[in-house]
């Protein structure tokens, strides 16, 4: 989980890729910090198992909460596929910024 967090911490202080650009953009542009809230705690023991149980429950959440910033929703049938939506970077820093 923490190599997960990192990745996501580090892309969004690098602006690696779009999503992370936009959201330094508008922790900037708002003077505020980005925090990451832990949702869901593995049952699993193994490294394997782990990543398969966190995987699922990441595509659980985001196609039940559609998050603004995921272009890539997995399938209900495999979370290692998924759709690809596109983004509105004006669209996605109004609603980043009104919230």
């Amino acid at each position: 989980m923490l190599e997960r967090v990192a990745a996501h911490y580090v892309g969004i202080n690098t602006g690696s890729e779009r999503k992370y650009r936009i959201i330094w953009d508008a922790a900037h542009q708002l003077d505020c910090a980005i925090e990451f809230d832990v949702l869901y705690y593995a049952q699993q023991t193994s490294k394997e198992d782990i990543n398969e149980e966190i995987g699922q429950k990441e595509g659980e959440l985001i196609r039940a909460n559609r998050p603004v910033l995921n272009t890539q929703i997995p399938k209900e049938s495999n979370w290692r596929s998924w759709e690809v939506k596109t983004l509105n970077t004006k669209e996605v820093l109004r609603l980043i910024v009104n919230k």
